[in-house]
Order: structure tokens, then sequence, then C-alpha cells
């Protein structure tokens, strides 16, 4: 979720997958309205199955959320504890996550971002 979509928009999004059977789970990046932060890729994205290109200034504050199928066909949205990457090795089911941050300083970080 971002300045472009919201928490309505994602479930309306799912509901239909769920209903369908063609997913049973879904992990959302809550992100912080800021430009820099308006796509997921921009601040996360995977370079190998278990190795994530980071953002830190910005990853560090994404909030995570699972959505699952619900009652009466309802999507239930959950707030996922601990960190963005947490969540990403827990829905993966993996041991661990390298994780590489990109830039040097928060100065040149911000100016490549």
């Amino acid at each position: 979720m971002s300045e472009r979509i919201s928490h309505q928009g994602t479930a309306l999004m799912a509901g239909p997958l769920f209903n369908q059977d063609v997913l049973d789970h879904v992990l959302v990046a809550g992100l912080p309205r800021l430009r820099a932060a308006m796509h997921l890729d921009m601040v996360f994205t995977f370079a190998d199955r278990d190795c994530v290109l980071v953002h830190p200034d910005i990853v560090d504050t994404i909030t995570p959320y699972s959505i699952r199928s619900g009652k009466a066909g309802r999507p239930d949205i959950r707030r996922v504890e601990g960190s963005w990457t947490g969540a990403v090795r827990n829905a993966l089911n993996l041991k661990a996550i390298r994780v590489v941050e990109t830039g040097g300083s928060a100065y040149v970080r911000e100016r490549t971002q």
C-alpha cells in the first residue's frame, strides 16, 4: 500500500483470488507516504531467492500486513509483527534472508533514490 492504493483497494484485489482458490495469502507492504516509496521495487528488490537489495531508510519504516481469506468471503487483514524483511522471510519459509543495503551514506542513498 502506498500513496496510490489503500487497505480497501488491496483487499478488493485479493478477494476474488481467494474465492477462486488462486491464492491463500497475500503479504502487503504498508509503504510510507513518500514519493521515494511510491513503488516497492524502488526500495526493496530480490537479487536472488534469498537475497534482497534494500533502501534501508525506507524499508525500515515499512509496515507488513497479511491478508487471508476470512469469514463470508471477506478478506482478513492483520498487521504482521516485526520487520518487512522478517515478514518476507517467514512468508517464503526461508531460514534466512540476506539483506544488501544500497548506497553508502544516507546522503548517497538519497541521491541514488
